[in-house]
């Protein structure tokens, strides 16, 4: 009884914090379910076109605030454009005025447990991964593209890689994670790093371009 208590309040809490009413239009839109595992915050810019692909096996809760009756700072945003592939495998949230743009023919991969906190970005343009239990700090922006082309001698360089994150990675305020880059499981990113390079797992990298300066750590 308790168990089954602990459920609904959890439930009724989570109602609380969001747009009923937007939150019930994506769902139906997407799933054709009143639910179907998307919720939508109050101050939240959501678009998905209808040729986009969205699979949810969790929730993915827009523009939640880590206390329920806060006001949100700033707008939270989601974007999904046409051919644009979203899988959410678990439970991901992001936080207030964080945003998510998938492009055209892009795959974005949300694990399970993992959030972005406020004002982090993430802009796929490619193919990006991100597994469960990754903590994804304040304004942290991942970007697997450099958006406009660079010519180079003449010759175009390639300007998008896909960004793979394994589980439990720790990602600081204020890091920038660019195209073509691996990050370990069980990995820290310091605050303020730009990481340009593949990141050992159970390692800790800081600095611009980002480097190692701890091995063989954990983290809770």
């Amino acid at each position: 009884m308790k168990r089954i208590f602990s459920k609904v309040l959890g439930k009724l809490k989570t109602l609380n914090q969001v747009n009923g009413l937007r939150t019930i239009y994506y769902n139906m839109y997407l799933t054709g379910r009143f639910f179907g595992g998307i919720l939508i915050g109050p101050s939240s810019i959501v678009r998905i076109k209808k040729k986009s692909k969205i699979n949810i096996k969790g929730s993915l809760f827009v523009n939640k605030s880590w206390f329920a009756n806060r006001k949100r700072v700033s707008k939270g945003v989601l974007i999904v454009d046409e051919n644009g592939h979203l899988i959410v495998k678990g439970d991901f949230s992001m936080y207030d005025g964080s945003s998510i743009y998938v492009a055209k023919g892009a795959t974005l991969e949300l694990g399970d447990k993992s959030f972005i906190n406020n004002c982090a970005k993430i802009d796929c343009y490619n193919h990006i991964i991100i597994g469960n239990n990754c903590y994804i700090s304040d304004q942290v922006s991942i970007q697997d593209c450099d958006i406009h082309k660079v010519i180079e001698n003449g010759k175009e360089k390639i300007n998008s890689k896909p960004i793979i994150i394994e589980d439990k990675v720790w990602i600081g305020k204020n890091t920038l994670i660019l195209k073509g880059v691996k990050l370990g499981s069980g990995s820290i990113i310091a605050a303020g790093s730009v990481v340009t390079k593949d990141v050992e797992s159970k390692s800790m990298v800081a600095g611009n371009p980002a480097r190692v300066v701890k091995r063989n750590i954990t983290w809770e």
